[in-house]
């Protein structure tokens, strides 16, 4: 009797743990990658497109909720981040796809001309075709999607009609294809105009300075309000220099505090 009320404990004690698990793999994480942005003054002095351009491409990265695959988009997020492409944020399917698609939706009010670009771990593919298709279908600016992985998870993908499909492995040669066609897209945003400027006006203003006649003293004439500016000729000397007496009297005098001293 005690061996089974034993056994019925572990079996209670052994489901809560595995609610508590589904709770947290649930969830999900939401992450946009701070820490990528330690290194973006440095990026952008350098970058070859202007970071405007480049903040204007908006990447979703998805994931399913394998631990491993989460780890692994988190380092493909990092990469590009410090390739110049800061604006990436990172989601599990198929919990975060309705913020992603509320954000684009956020981003196509505010921005007309920003663009985005999903890129979905093969293995999550399956949670996400639909999902994409839905939000082709709403006219989100999704402009291309990248699928990474190996190839037995990118061969197999079904294509989305009317959008750049990308399949790219998770290697140095696809990361550097992804990131070409990022650099393509930010190299076709144009850059905002700025609003026109105004003339500045203030009606409670002080009166300007007084004026005074530039001709008495030229070198100072561009001081002088509603004025002509006056240049002095460098032939002309604008000072009367010392006549000899008037150095010969200064001389006099100086010896005469040196003899009183």
């Amino acid at each position: 009797m005690q061996r089974k009320e034993n056994v019925g404990r572990g079996q209670e004690r052994g489901s809560v743990a595995l609610i508590g698990l589904l709770l947290l793999a649930g969830s999900g994480c939401i992450s946009t990658g701070y820490d990528g942005w330690a290194r973006i003054e440095e990026i952008n002095a350098i970058h070859p497109i202007s970071a405007v351009q480049r903040n204007r491409v908006y990447v979703f990265l998805v994931s399913d909720l394998n631990p491993g695959h989460m780890l692994q988009v988190e380092r493909w997020r990092t990469r590009w981040q410090e390739a110049g492409f800061a604006k990436i944020a990172v989601g599990q399917a198929p919990f975060h796809l309705g913020w992603m698609k509320y954000m684009m939706r956020s981003l196509r009010s505010a921005d007309p001309e920003c663009v985005c670009a999903v890129a979905v771990h093969g293995a999550a593919w399956s949670l996400t075709r639909t999902w994409l298709q839905e939000c082709l279908n709403e006219g989100l600016p999704i402009a291309t999607i990248f699928v990474v992985g190996d190839h037995r998870t990118t061969d197999s993908i079904s294509r989305i009609a009317g959008v750049t499909m990308v399949t790219a492995e998770d290697s140095t040669a696809g990361h550097a294809e992804i990131l070409g066609h990022l650099a393509a897209l930010a190299s076709s945003r144009s850059l905002p105009q700025a609003p026109p400027q105004q003339a500045w006006s203030y009606p409670w203003a002080p009166s300007s300075r007084p004026e005074a006649d530039p001709s008495r003293y030229p070198e100072w004439s561009y001081l002088f309000d509603d004025r002509p500016q006056v240049i002095p000729n460098p032939a002309v000397q604008v000072s009367t220099p010392l006549s000899p007496t008037d150095c010969s009297t200064v001389q006099d005098n100086r010896a005469a505090d040196t003899a009183s001293r």
